[in-house]
C-alpha cells in the first residue's frame, strides 16, 4: 500500500496510479462525489524562519512562517490527519497573497525529511525562532 501521489490522503495498492477519488473527472460543486482540490506543484528550495509567536488562521493554530525575504507568508502547524503518515509533522498554510508563489497547503520536507511538530515546538521553547531550508 502507498499514498495516492495526487492527493496524498488516500491509500492505494502498489500497482494503482491514483485513488478512486482522484480518478473521477472533475464535477461541479453540486456533484455527489467527494473531490480534492488540485495541488500546485511547488518546490520551495528556500529558507524559512518559524517564529515563536502563536497565531490562529483558518481554524489552525501554529507559529508564524517567514520566507527568505522576511515576509510573513503563513503559519506552520501540526498535521492532524491521523490517517496520514505525515501525522504529527509540520505543515504550512499559506496566506492568499502568497498562494500564487507557494500554493495553499504544504506538507513539506527539510533536507529530504519531514519536520516533526514536537521537534519544532521544543526548539522554539528555547529559541525565539527556528530557521530551516524547505525542499
Amino acid at each position: 500500500m502507498k499514498l495516492c501521489p495526487k492527493c496524498e490522503l488516500n491509500y492505494i495498492n502498489d500497482n494503482d496510479e491514483l485513488c478512486t477519488v482522484c480518478k473521477v473527472p472533475s464535477k461541479t460543486l453540486s456533484g455527489d462525489s467527494q473531490m480534492h482540490k488540485t495541488r500546485t506543484s511547488v518546490y520551495f528550495n528556500e529558507d524559512f524562519t518559524f517564529v515563536n509567536e502563536m497565531y490562529a488562521y483558518r481554524g489552525k493554530i501554529g507559529y508564524k512562517a517567514f520566507n527568505f525575504d522576511g515576509d510573513n507568508v503563513g503559519i506552520v502547524f501540526m498535521t492532524g490527519d491521523k490517517r496520514s503518515p505525515s501525522f504529527g509533522h509540520c505543515e504550512l498554510c499559506i496566506y492568499p497573497k502568497y498562494q500564487s508563489r507557494y500554493g495553499e497547503w504544504h506538507r513539506f520536507t527539510s533536507y529530504g525529511c519531514r519536520l516533526q511538530w514536537e521537534v519544532l515546538c521544543n526548539r522554539l521553547k528555547t529559541n525565539s525562532s527556528y530557521k530551516c531550508h524547505i525542499d
